[in-house]
């Protein structure tokens, strides 16, 4: 498990994935470890879960304000 004041970043990815009729938007995690090393995953969220995304993004944002979320797509 990963803590929100670990959390250095989300950024949406390119990538995108449909099962049955669910759009998912992937997102790259990228987190300092118990090490102090940085790492990285990739999480994917439905599109029918936006209200749990925008939930989940404001906690992120109130345990550590100086977490960069980037979803634009370039």
């Amino acid at each position: 498990m990963i803590a929100y004041s670990d959390i250095v970043s989300i950024e949406r990815d390119m990538t995108s994935a449909f099962e049955a009729k669910t759009m998912y938007f992937a997102y790259i995690i990228t987190f300092t470890d118990k090490a102090g090393n940085i790492d990285s995953f990739r999480f994917y969220q439905a599109l029918t879960d936006a209200a749990k995304w925008e939930t989940l993004k404001s906690k992120v944002i109130y345990v550590n304000p100086a977490v960069k979320i980037n979803e634009s797509i370039l």
